[in-house]
């Protein structure tokens, strides 16, 4: 036995140094450091605005450094375009909708002239924050360096920023009692307060110096957001670099000039890096236009927020969550002119869960955080993983859809999507090719913990068909841009103008292989009905628990007194396994025989964790792909621990101090109910587990507690929520065993060993009798 066991550790290490080799093979880490031949994914900087301008070359990643969205993504062919004379438009941020949720409003949208782009998305309901930032919310102000300060550029309806009071072009000089010397000096200064706190700020306005007090609360989830290697950045200036900004706008053709590249812009045309004029604006919609003189032609681009009825604002389920986009192309001369352009789609999704969650992808293999969905009429839907998108986009050769028309095509997430939806007839062809890209870069460090391909940031370019137009007939095409959470009744809203209902975005939630699909949705279901009544997703699972405990209430206890039994076998177990030690053959026989005296089976016990199975697949995708259990707490939100039951409990970060190793495998965060289920684990494999009959015995005891850390680490990240499930359940099994009845056992001890051993235990009853007989 002691031979084996060094086997046994040094298999079990062996089978973990092959999975994460087998991990390192499928997902291998980017080389970093040092530059790349041309035309195999080149590292250019840009440092001015003029991006697309200094960057050329075949396969080149272009990275703005400039004011402006960055042009170029991963594997691009960027080349040295001049733009027409910039009107020297100031940059301006324009805001929609509000922060407030008892505005008519679902988000807070922030657009820019330069490109015309969207900045950044916020939903305002309160269950839907934020789940990594934990620090206090101003407001994104994009604030730039200022003398004494940093200069606020945006003021958002509903932030408060604007409930305090502060406008835009105020310099706020302090924050509480510390001086903020720039921008990046006041994000961090706030970054220090937590959610819920009241927080001073020194502002100079107009020469006039005043004191505003906000309160903080707890950042609102971006769904739309600039980043860079795959974190949120929060300034936008001259210093600060990102990727590309969402919804750029540019022509593909116009005349005989083509462009074939999804990542160029025509010469001289110049839409993606200058300012846009802002011709009309309101609440929740803008105008914005460009001239293109040379070719005499005018670009217009419209936002459009959806609003909420006065009636409807409780609703969730009302069509709100979306942004309607206008395209317009005019001619400002009497001769036609043929055209066509080119659209980017939504980038910069949340990447929330991204060390505990996977993913469900409908193909083989693994889909990444952020993965591009696409429906095209006739082929159904479809999701490329993020690590497909970034390896086709580097090497020149993306995933495109040419031949059918288009019915939904954005980027999904486990909880969230932004997907753009074509407003056209079905059937009508607008677009010659959809392409999935890939944009941005993963940090340059290999051994940053966000230096993974499942955090790629991608997208879709959406390019035209060429169309005739003149003076008298423009070019207008229009997109429902949905931006938000999963929910069927929701999603199911949403989907290409049509007479029919058979397409529309419930197909997102995917649950997987159909047979733990349907345990999943009816697991949810069950959840969502106890919740009806509860008020809280944590005593909907305890009591889903219960119920599925006493279901299963026979079969456990059979179980039990099957544990039970054994027991009292194991002398005659013993004895048998000492008369045939050397013969396997006899030794098996007569244990078989024994067992069927008995009226015993070895595996009857295996039954109930079968039956507990799809359960516990079942929660556990519930868990991982249901909006409505995202932010569900275990106690409450403010009580700081367990917030989400979706997601580990994170009792408190440890990354500072832990071996990078450690955190690359478990996480930055430890988990307090992964340690408790398997500490009830070993606790009732102790308490009920038979003394081993002979060697083989014990060595199994021995792994099973092996196996058992072994379960601690693969448990580590699961959902807290799922780690609850187990807890209770463990807890009621402890329970059912202590007041189960002994009586046999009881007897047993009683009775001498030959007694035990007969053709049937002896009832208790039958013993009392006895015992009266031999008194007599």
């Amino acid at each position: 036995m002691e031979k084996r066991l060094p086997l046994f550790m040094l298999l079990a290490v062996g089978i973990l140094v092959g999975s994460q080799l087998l991990m390192h093979w499928i997902n291998p880490p980017k080389p970093v450091g040092k530059q790349a031949d041309k035309g195999k994914g080149t590292v250019a900087v840009v440092q001015s605005t003029a991006t697309i301008a200094a960057a050329q070359g075949t396969g080149t990643v272009a990275v703005a450094q400039g004011t402006g969205p960055t042009v170029a993504t991963i594997g691009e062919n960027v080349s040295a375009v001049p733009s027409e004379p910039d009107p020297k438009l100031p940059e301006q941020f324009v805001t929609l909708g509000s922060l407030d949720p008892q505005q008519p409003y679902r988000m807070l949208v922030t657009i820019t002239n330069r490109g015309a782009a969207v900045v950044r998305a916020e939903l305002n309901q309160a269950r839907f924050r934020d789940q990594d930032d934990e620090a206090g919310y101003l407001g994104h102000l994009l604030p730039v360096d200022a003398k004494g300060g940093a200069r606020v550029q945006v003021v958002g309806p509903g932030t408060p920023a604007a409930v305090a009071g502060l406008k835009v072009d105020d310099v706020i000089t302090a924050v509480g009692n510390e001086s903020v010397s720039g921008a990046a000096d006041l994000l961090d200064k706030v970054r220090k307060h937590r959610p819920r706190e009241n927080v001073d700020l020194a502002v100079l306005r107009s020469g006039q110096k005043l004191t505003v007090t906000a309160a903080l609360i707890r950042r609102p989830l971006e769904l739309i957001r600039p980043e860079w290697e795959t974190s949120p950045v929060d300034l936008l200036s001259p210093s600060t670099k990102h990727d590309p900004l969402s919804m750029l706008l540019t022509l593909s053709q116009a005349g005989e000039e083509k462009i074939e590249s999804t990542q160029q812009e025509l010469p001289g045309v110049g839409l993606y890096d200058v300012n846009w004029e802002i011709t009309d604006r309101g609440p929740d919609f803008v105008e914005l236009s460009r001239k293109l003189p040379q070719r005499k032609l005018t670009v217009i681009k419209r936002y459009q927020l959806a609003e909420v009825p006065a009636e409807s604002i409780g609703n969730q389920q009302f069509k709100a969550y979306h942004v309607m986009v206008g395209i317009e192309i005019r001619r400002d001369d009497d001769t036609p002119i043929e055209v066509a352009y080119q659209l980017s789609g939504p980038n910069g999704l949340p990447t929330e869960g991204w060390w505990y969650l996977n993913k469900i992808s409908r193909g083989w293999g693994g889909a990444g955080m952020r993965d591009v969905a696409v429906h095209v009429e006739g082929r159904g839907p479809d999701l490329i993983p993020c690590k497909t998108v970034a390896e086709e986009t580097k090497t020149g050769k993306p995933t495109f859809w040419d031949k059918e028309p288009l019915a939904y095509v954005g980027v999904d997430t486990p909880y969230f999507s932004a997907i753009l939806i074509p407003q056209k007839k079905i059937g009508e062809k607008w677009h010659r090719r959809i392409d999935a890209v890939g944009v941005g870069t993963l940090p340059r460090d290999p051994n940053d913990r966000r230096h993974n391909i499942r955090l790629t940031n991608v997208s879709c370019k959406l390019t035209s068909e060429t169309t005739t137009i003149s003076r008298e007939k423009p070019l207008k095409h229009e997109y429902q841009l949905f931006a938000g959470p999963k929910q069927r009744d929701l999603l199911s809203q949403y989907g290409p103008p049509k007479e029919t209902d058979s397409i529309n975005l419930a197909e997102l939630i995917y649950y997987g292989w159909q047979p733990w699909a349907a345990c999943a949705m009816i697991l949810a279901h069950v959840l969502h009905f106890f919740y009806s009544f509860l008020g809280n997703y944590a005593l909907a699972i305890i009591l889903l628990t219960v119920m599925v405990k006493t279901c299963m209430l026979p079969l456990s206890r059979k179980q039990a007194l099957g544990a039970q039994k054994v027991q009292e076998l194991q002398p005659e177990m013993k004895k048998i396994s000492e008369k045939y030690k050397d013969d396997l053959e006899k030794k098996t026989k007569a244990l078989q025989d024994l067992y069927r005296k008995h009226n015993y089976h070895p595996l009857s016990g295996c039954l109930p964790m079968l039956i507990q199975m799809p359960i516990f697949i079942g929660l556990y995708k519930a868990l991982a792909i249901d909006i409505e259990l995202r932010q569900a707490p275990l106690i409450s939100e403010g009580f700081g621990w367990a917030t989400n039951l979706a997601a580990p409990d994170k009792l408190f970060r440890w990354d500072a101090f832990m071996p990078g190793f450690v955190v690359s495998h478990v996480g930055p965060y430890f988990n307090l109910l992964p340690i408790l289920t398997v500490g009830l684990f070993i606790w009732q494999q102790k308490m009920f587990m038979p003394p081993p009959a002979d060697e083989n015995a014990a060595m199994q005891q021995k792994m099973m507690k092996y196996m058992m850390i072994f379960m601690g680490y693969m448990f580590f990240t699961v959902p807290s929520g799922l780690c609850l499930y187990f807890i209770v359940s463990s807890l009621w099994g402890i329970a059912e065993r202590k007041l189960l009845p002994k009586a046999a056992a009881a007897s047993a001890a009683a009775m001498p060993a030959s007694t035990v051993i007969d053709s049937k235990v002896e009832s208790p009853a039958a013993a009392r009798r006895r015992k009266r007989r031999n008194k007599g």
